[in-house]
């Protein structure tokens, strides 16, 4: 009688069970939707903001440039150091009441040097993609070059190398370029002034 009077209680329990799992598997899915879309309109931002960097700061941007494309300094270490210890000091930072205010400056212009390093990177692989002009500022190399290297980021494990490459190839381009002040070489030749001839 035991056994008879349990049997309606388990199909009920799993009737129940049957009747919850479409609802979680739809709340799953409108749960993720958002969260995708946000994923990527933050992608599509920060390539934005590459292109922006590089149309905003035409000269900074071709005098980075030309220390991420040579490829005798070694940018990539320099990129490693400057963003592991930029990270710590800026983490350790924001736990001080006093000095969590340097902590974040600390932290933001880790996300700005970084912004700066992927614009590099854009741009050089966008170079490979469409032949370079005469415009100093290839702003159209960042935006393709940046789509480009973002749709790789999301291959597993391939991707996550690449874009932790190309961040601390370009962070370390960026500190290259700011030690090293006006001594490097512009990318692009500088346009010459109309007035200007040779005598």
């Amino acid at each position: 009688m035991s056994d008879i009077s349990f049997a309606p209680f388990v199909l009920q329990q799993a009737t129940a069970a049957s009747d919850l799992q479409p609802a979680q598997a739809l709340g799953f899915g409108v749960l993720w939707l958002p969260v995708l879309l946000a994923w990527l309109l933050l992608k599509v931002g920060f390539v934005g903001m590459a292109v922006w960097y590089a149309a905003t700061f035409p000269y900074a941007h071709s005098r980075m440039l030309a220390v991420y494309q040579k490829p005798g300094q070694r940018p990539f270490w320099i990129g490693v150091v400057n963003a592991v210890i930029g990270l710590l000091v800026g983490l350790l930072l924001l736990q001080t009441g006093i000095l969590a205010f340097f902590g974040a400056l600390v932290l933001f212009c880790l996300g700005a040097f970084s912004i700066a390093g992927y614009s590099l990177a854009y741009a050089s692989l966008g170079a490979r993609i469409f032949p370079p002009t005469e415009t100093a500022v290839q702003t159209r190399h960042i935006f393709w070059g940046g789509l480009a290297a973002e749709a790789a980021f999301l291959i597993p494990v391939f991707g996550w190398v690449l874009a932790l490459g190309m961040l601390f190839r370009g962070l370390g381009a960026v500190v290259s370029a700011l030690l090293a002040g006006r001594r490097l070489p512009v990318q692009a030749e500088e346009p010459v002034e109309p007035g200007a001839s040779e005598e």
